[in-house]
């Protein structure tokens, strides 16, 4: 199952873009690494906790998901939820 997330986040990373639409997942762009790093944890952290509703955000926020890579995931929640993220996560 892990492997199916993986490949989830790659489909995603891979996905083409138009002219005006940012892809932050893509690995064009280096710093798209934690995002693609942040967006793995938490859905293997979903998995492990088998919530019955994950809300997948279409539309990312500049203060959110865009810098964080996790759908409705402010950079306070990533850097202070350490149940999600652990200590070490950094932006």
């Amino acid at each position: 199952m892990t492997e199916k997330i993986f490949e989830f986040v790659e489909k995603l990373a891979s996905s083409k873009t138009t002219g005006n639409v940012l892809n932050h997942y893509s690995p064009d762009i280096p710093d798209n690494l934690i995002r693609r790093e942040n967006l793995l944890l938490y859905l293997k952290y979903m998995k492990e906790i088998k919530p019955e509703v994950i809300l997948i955000g279409e539309a990312p926020g500049y203060h959110g998901c865009r810098l964080t890579g996790v759908p409705f995931t402010s950079e306070f929640i990533l850097l202070n939820d350490s149940k999600v993220f652990g200590k070490e996560t950094a932006l």
